[in-house]
């Protein structure tokens, strides 16, 4: 199967995603999200993750609707921040107002809260039910507020953007996602720049000429994510480039390629604190790509995959 950046991910809702997403975390807002935001629609990007706690959205809004692209071509995802779950419909309109949109194409609860979520969801459920955004979802949500959920809702959520990477992802939440129709989202499958410089990553990548955030993010396509890397400019002029678009701009991606990495070379340096992935997890060689992702140091990435999928803030 041949993965590109246009390719696309079809939700339980009917509506299909981009694979491959940029992430605008981190990103400061005004002419450096813009251009940044500028920089992926014109090397091909087609999905653009941003969020009311990323306080860019209206710098977001402003590059899309500037774009020669057509709306209707750009998929856009903002997100309900806790503290709004009171408000879930001034919110949404609030961010509706900064991005200067007549719709979203998928809104997501950022955070699960105790005791609200079915409250939230039914306000989420109206606002999906009037076209205001194409899809609903969920963000950062276990297996037992995923299943909650999925047993009293009218709409079931189509996405859970959740953290995962090739060194590790909630191996329960993922197969909870794929046994209901849950794209599953990884957000940060870059690891936000660190381990790019792991021996069994620089290994393959140097293997397959390919770039050690390419092999990050080869794992996740692979099982179906489908990854919105996002990326955190570096400051300096706003007119360079420091985005990992260039990473992706003509690239296509082949299943038949063995960009996977052996479950035995994901072991962390002995130098390392963090864990390394457990064994038995059959996504140890995944990164946080649904089918595709995007690189730059630091980078923020979304992915996503069928039956789940994956956004990445690296």
């Amino acid at each position: 199967m041949e993965l590109t950046l246009n390719s696309k991910i079809r939700l339980n809702n009917g509506a299909e995603m981009p694979r491959l997403g940029l992430g605008v975390y981190q990103v400061p807002i005004g002419v450096i999200t813009e251009s940044v935001v500028s920089w992926a629609l014109a090397d091909g990007y087609r999905h653009v993750d941003t969020a009311k706690l990323y306080r860019n959205e209206a710098s977001v809004g402003r590059a899309i609707r500037e774009s020669v692209i057509p709306r209707e071509d750009v998929w856009v995802t903002t997100k309900l921040w806790p503290t709004d779950f009171l408000n879930v419909r001034s919110a949404f309109d609030l961010s509706l107002s900064r991005l200067g949109l007549e719709y979203v194409d998928l809104y997501l609860i950022h955070f699960p809260v105790p005791g609200l979520i079915s409250r939230v969801w039914k306000a989420m459920e109206a606002i999906a039910s009037k076209g205001r955004a194409r899809a609903i979802g969920v963000s950062n949500f276990g297996t037992k507020q995923l299943t909650h959920l999925l047993r009293n809702s009218t709409i079931p959520p189509s996405v859970n953007q959740v953290r995962a990477s090739v060194f590790g992802y909630n191996k329960n939440v993922y197969e909870l996602c794929q046994s209901e129709n849950v794209v599953f989202e990884a957000y940060s499958p870059l690891r936000r720049g660190k381990d790019h410089d792991h021996p069994s990553i620089t290994k393959v990548a140097a293997q397959y000429d390919k770039s050690p955030a390419q092999v990050m993010c080869d794992g996740p396509c692979r099982r179906t994510w489908s990854p919105s890397p996002s990326r955190s400019t570096k400051l300096g002029s706003p007119r360079t480039p420091t985005s990992s678009t260039s990473h992706f701009r003509s690239q296509t991606w082949h299943r038949s390629t063995p960009f996977l990495l052996d479950r035995r070379q994901i072991r962390r340096p002995s130098h390392s604190k963090a864990s390394p992935v457990p064994l038995s997890s059959p996504l140890s060689p995944r990164t946080s790509v649904a089918s595709g992702a995007t690189f730059r140091l630091p980078l923020h990435a979304r992915v996503a995959t069928n039956a789940t999928s994956m956004i990445t803030r690296d």
